[in-house]
């Protein structure tokens, strides 16, 4: 059911309750209705402004209107009829009837014209098309006006630039001040009631820049100042980089001489028990040991002092030097000691170079501290191989009584100051090259300990 009201529009009535309602919001000239008529599914509504067609209702109604002073030519509209080609109205001035269709509907759409240009108090010729301003303080007035013979209520709407929104306005008179620098359209356009926007008047204008807003002003400025952060960036990016590079080989410097001091000092330990076990020895008139012994020894102290000096040597000479001294640890321990190489076939000894004494330290801890605990003695394991082209993985495997062990049964926490020292250098000497030194050391599940150390090969 629809129901025309006295002031509240159609409304649409179903199953005991309201479910639409149009009104002014939705395009009706008025809100009191009179009467309607319902032809072809669409629905004429008679106001006491005006007579409106009502599509696609009641979802999204289209609502179209009828102006009297345009299509009806009266005011007094009593009755109306709608067949299929002819809409009828009974007015007090007789009978009115037109073919309704679309080209009935659709209005003339009013045009609009800009009728004066005013620029900081001269006017301008309304005939021309494009200006061009000097900059400062702009201010342009325009007028204009619409033609629609039929009403007198339009309404206008403008902007200043193609992608500005449009606003709407009731005047016809529009005054912009201090304007930017840049180019400008005025657009204005005009619709009656209820129609359609008409054909927008165009009026195109250029306020010239300053010079400091010029493109090649902005770009020499633009040029100088990223040349000027480019200059202070870099002397600050190598003051700071100067700055840590002598930082990084003072102390690699420092730690290279501990290195030396270090090695060519050695372990007292290890030292006064070689000298004991050479003594004994030689008390118990075993000539032959005691000269094997010191030959070893010998051999070691000189191997010692010629690669301390050196940062890195060649893998052939760390090998030589660590097989020495396990050799005597070896003569020393017996058979509680057992250690075994494992080197990949393609690694070319002489031509792969490591930093020097970077094994020793850890086959040192891993003897007295991971082995030497234990009762039945144990064994090491050095594997060598290729990971890539690139690295060099070097692993020492023992099975003593693990490091996390061994640091949880000291009643004193003991770091390795060869250990300690040798992870420094690994660390400096990664920064320094140009790919980083990997070292890990971690207990073997829950006992033994595993060191890996990959190294960029050069």
């Amino acid at each position: 059911m629809i129901l025309a009201t006295d002031g509240y529009g159609l409304i649409f009535y179903k199953n005991n309750q309201i479910t639409r309602q149009i009104t002014q919001k939705d395009g009706l000239t008025n809100n009191v209705c009179t009467k309607i008529f319902v032809k072809n599914n669409e629905i004429w509504v008679l106001t006491n402004k005006g007579v409106n067609k009502i599509a696609d209702y009641p979802n999204q109604p289209n609502v179209a209107n009828f102006d009297y002073g345009k299509d009806l030519l009266s005011d007094d509209i009593n009755s109306l009829f709608i067949d299929d080609s002819t809409a009828y109205f009974a007015t007090n001035k007789g009978l009115i009837l037109f073919k309704y269709n679309n080209k009935n509907i659709i209005k003339n759409l009013p045009k609009v014209y800009v009728t004066s240009i005013i620029k900081d108090n001269e006017r301008l010729p309304v005939d021309q098309g494009n200006f061009t301003f000097e900059t400062g303080n702009n201010t342009i007035l325009f007028t204009f006006s619409a033609v629609d013979f039929t009403t007198s209520d339009i309404t206008y709407r403008y902007r200043l630039n193609e992608n500005s929104p449009w606003i709407e306005t009731r005047t016809r008179r529009l005054d912009f001040s201090s304007l930017q620098s840049g180019d400008y359209v005025f657009e204005v356009s005009a619709k009656s009631q209820n129609g359609n926007w008409g054909e927008s008047a165009k009026i195109s204008f250029t306020i010239k820049k300053h010079f400091w807003q010029s493109l090649w002003f902005l770009s020499i400025l633009i040029l100088l100042v990223a040349y000027i952060f480019y200059k202070v960036a870099v002397y600050i990016t190598r003051k700071q980089k100067d700055k840590e590079q002598e930082q990084l080989l003072l102390k690699n410097k420092v730690l290279m001489l501990e290195q030396q001091a270090l090695q060519a000092m050695m372990n007292p330990h290890f030292v006064f028990n070689v000298m004991n076990s050479i003594q004994h020895y030689i008390n118990t008139q075993n000539t032959a040991s005691a000269n094997k012994v010191l030959t070893g020894f010998a051999r070691l102290i000189r191997k010692n002092l010629e690669i301390c000096t050196k940062s890195y040597i060649s893998l052939e000479e760390e090998l030589e030097y660590l097989n020495l001294y396990l050799k005597l640890e070896k003569n020393r321990f017996g058979d509680k000691l057992e250690y075994i190489f494992n080197i990949d076939e393609d690694i070319d000894r002489e031509e792969t170079f490591i930093p020097s004494m970077l094994l020793q330290p850890y086959v040192e801890n891993a003897i007295w501290h991971g082995i030497m605990p234990k009762e039945t003695g144990g064994e090491i394991q050095i594997n060598i191989k290729l990971m890539d082209e690139f690295y060099l993985n070097i692993e020492i495997i023992d099975d003593g009584i693990g490091i996390d062990n061994s640091l949880r049964d000291k009643k004193e926490t003991h770091i390795s100051k060869g250990m300690q020292l040798t992870k420094e250098r690994l660390h400096l000497l990664g920064q320094i090259g140009a790919k980083p030194i990997h070292l890990n050391v971690k207990q073997n599940t829950t006992n033994g300990t595993i060191v890996s150390i990959s190294i960029p090969l050069k």
